[in-house]
């Protein structure tokens, strides 16, 4: 966690998340009986609870019993002063500590007041003095402000925050194609340990949520029960069927077959009583469940049970990262026995190969850890041109390497005729 009565910096450019992280760690810290008071600089009291009460926190309940907002805003006015010295601030802060027996204060936005100072060793004066009070008080800050380590461009003389502050955090929103990720890294705890991994994270209704790697060091479950595939001929040809826990790659050109292979094994799966999620990307679920019934493949009555969940998702609409974290967390509200992915490869559109490959690494890492079967269709190419293809290939190359199953469908073309094959090219 952060650390007590010390100064926790969340820094990062505009838009990444810092008032709504800081924001639910107080709400998180008061409902587990911890008060604190919120000092904001850019928002108003009402304001802050207006743009924020789409979250479910709670955060307006939590204004009315253990969460204290002050309102401290910059007006134009108060540009061109003179000098000047956060005194005052901090004992109307420190009245309201004893007032309210707050353990935590969060300042959001200082650098809004500090910024009116224009000079480098007049901050640094500035944050000593907050430095020093907080010894004296005895609670934990979290203070924000915009810094952004790729525009330093007037900003030069807030560099030295992070070297006065006991925790640092770093927020970035980074470009990746055409789609944007934002990510998170400790960049320094005093008196404690921290992972120096920059973690993707997401913000959604329930808050932030970040992607963390929890199969680290190596772990898997490991199971010598065999599994039906739904195919009988298919289960012959792997010697008695797919073992539990295993990764499954279904890779092949367009119309090969690979849907219909993961639909099999979903309905095989349901049927026994085991729940499956089933992760489609650029196509509904209902789209699936009603194409299928073509080939004599019907889902309907499985996902009526409940024991079959399909989740469509457009893969370009957000970042390779936000997808692992949104998948990560319907894993865990839906505790799945078995997961498919349906195509895999469609993770190069949202963000490139090397986040594509590492979501995907990422993804399975996680289905070993936790003893789920993880079951996969990937596009490839022979004779890929496209950039798109190429790519789409590649991730099938990488795959092929860390599943334990690889099953290729293809077309035999000759004499007038297209007919499809199959193949195990490796079965651990």
């Amino acid at each position: 966690g952060l650390p007590d009565r010390r100064l926790t910096l969340l820094y990062g450019g505009t838009g990444v998340g810092k008032t709504v992280l800081a924001l639910e760690v107080l709400v998180n810290n008061a409902k587990a009986g911890r008060p604190g008071i919120v000092v904001g600089f850019e928002e108003g009291p009402e304001e802050l609870i207006e743009n924020h009460v789409s979250f479910d926190w709670g955060l307006a309940e939590a204004a009315d019993t253990n969460i204290h907002l002050m309102a401290a805003r910059v007006e134009d006015e108060f540009r061109d002063v003179g000098a000047f010295d956060i005194s005052g601030l901090l004992a109307s802060i420190e009245a309201k500590i004893k007032q309210t027996a707050a353990r935590w204060v969060l300042i959001d936005g200082l650098d809004a007041l500090l910024g009116t100072l224009g000079d480098r060793v007049a901050v640094m004066r500035e944050l000593f003095r907050l430095k020093h009070w907080l010894t004296d008080c005895g609670v934990a800050v979290i203070m924000t402000a915009k810094l952004d380590d790729h525009d330093s461009t007037g900003t030069t003389h807030f560099r030295d925050m992070p070297y006065v502050a006991d925790c640092v955090i770093r927020l970035q929103n980074a470009a990746h194609k055409r789609t944007f990720a934002r990510t998170l890294r400790v960049v320094k705890l005093r008196g404690g340990q921290s992972s120096s991994a920059e973690m993707p994270f997401v913000i959604r209704s329930s808050g932030v949520l970040v992607a963390e790697r929890e199969n680290y060091p190596l772990k898997a479950k490991v199971f010598d029960e065999q599994i039906g595939s739904g195919i009988e001929r298919l289960d012959t040809m792997l010697r008695g069927g797919l073992i539990r826990g295993n990764s499954v790659l279904i890779s092949g050109p367009p119309g090969a077959a690979k849907t219909s292979l993961a639909a099999c094994f979903a309905r095989e799966m349901a049927k026994a009583g085991e729940r499956v999620l089933y992760i489609s990307f650029d196509e509904a679920g209902e789209q699936i469940v009603e194409d299928l019934q073509s080939v004599s493949i019907n889902l309907r009555p499985h996902v009526d049970s409940g024991l079959l969940k399909m989740h469509g998702v457009l893969a370009g609409a957000t970042s390779a990262e936000a997808h692992y974290i949104d998948i990560h967390h319907a894993i865990r509200e839906f505790a799945p026995h078995h997961v498919i992915v349906d195509p895999i490869s469609a993770l190069v559109k949202s963000g490139g190969l090397e986040m594509a490959v590492d979501v995907s690494d990422r993804l399975l890492d996680l289905a070993k850890a936790t003893g789920i079967t993880f079951y996969v269709t990937a596009l490839s190419s022979a004779q890929a041109q496209a950039q798109a293809q190429a790519q789409a290939s590649d991730m099938e190359s990488h795959l092929a390497n860390i599943v334990d199953v690889w099953i290729g469908v293809d077309y035999c073309i000759g004499e007038g005729e297209r007919n499809r094959a199959l193949s195990v090219i490796k079965a651990r």
